[in-house]
């Protein structure tokens, strides 16, 4: 599960080290926080701000946006808009309870996305991420008409809060677009959302070529297959990677947890691999098996071969 990182992680610094694009660390701190008079004090004059969209205004390529502890309700959509830059919790670690930087648009927000992609080789990580509560809302959109590829997002905790009008939590691309590709969505945790009515899911892929989804952790409410965590959209041979990750029922088990949409499982739209379903009401609660995009994958500790 280190490999996507490694390697954007080495690519970033090479071009840094290079000594052509500097790097600047932008900070992000609450006014009335603890630690807001020592950070005054010790950090370069002009790298402290109150919201995420203050610095992401400030920003230039290769910067790093640092967001400290806190609930963060800015006013619109926070957007990532250079090449190479990365959004970040500045306290963060494995698991939910270590995402201590809260990007909200739920309860004091408006229905738009709470971050938005729009430049390549984009990480975000140790962030804890509320969209506003509709079936139409999005916590994280990448690609929104702008080319996105490499984007990487790992160890985040998104979550919907709202018992119904669960929305999507990482959209990718756009049908027809081709304006994200080859993203790598690792080491997440996903907490409720996902009610299918449209085109909601924890994750939609709606135009997603290569992208990979690796080690993350699903918890789905709902009892019906109009609820899923990786919804695949309208979009052919997408060519996308689903493996290792864990999927566990919040109620029955009738959901829908992948839903190849309507591009179909053959011919490389889909590859399913090394998966766990717990909880589920049966193997095609899962996913739609078929030779051609699963590899051994299990529900209750089964393997699923139909």
């Amino acid at each position: 599960m280190e490999r996507g990182r490694e390697k954007m992680s080495n690519l970033k610094q090479r071009i840094i080290d290079s000594g052509d694009v500097p790097r600047r660390k932008l900070h992000v701190c609450k006014g009335d926080a603890g630690n807001a008079d020592y950070l005054y004090d010790n950090l370069p004059s002009g790298t402290l701000f109150h919201t995420v969209q203050k610095a992401m205004a400030a920003s230039r390529p290769f910067d790093e946006v640092i967001v400290w502890p806190g609930e963060y309700y800015d006013a619109g959509t926070i957007n990532i808009p250079y090449e190479g830059m990365v959004l970040r919790g500045a306290i963060w670690g494995k698991g939910p309870g270590l995402a201590a930087a809260e990007l909200w648009q739920y309860y004091y927000g408006t229905n738009v996305p709470v971050v938005t992609v729009a430049a390549k080789d984009v990480e975000i990580y140790g962030l804890q991420v509320l969209p506003y509560a509709d079936v139409t809302a999005i916590g994280i959109a990448v690609g929104t008409g702008v080319e996105t590829k490499y984007c990487y997002i790992h160890d985040n905790y998104l979550r919907a809060v709202a018992a119904a009008n669960m929305p999507t939590l990482i959209s990718v691309g756009t049908a027809g677009s081709y304006d994200a590709q080859m993203c790598m969505i690792e080491d997440n945790y996903f907490r409720q959302g996902g009610c299918q009515t449209g085109d909601a899911a924890q994750i939609y892929l709606g135009q997603a070529t290569g992208t990979t989804i690796r080690g993350n952790n699903f918890l789905l409410p709902g009892n019906s297959t109009n609820w899923n965590s990786i919804n695949a959209g309208t979009a052919i041979v997408q060519r996308i990677v689903i493996q290792s990750n864990l999927f566990m029922a919040f109620e029955v088990g009738g959901c829908l947890v992948i839903d190849d949409g309507t591009g179909g499982t053959t011919d490389g739209h889909l590859y399913i691999d090394d998966n766990h379903f717990i909880g589920f009401t049966g193997n095609a609660n899962c996913f739609d098996y078929n030779a051609d995009n699963a590899g051994i994958n299990y529900l209750n500790g089964v393997a699923i071969t139909s």
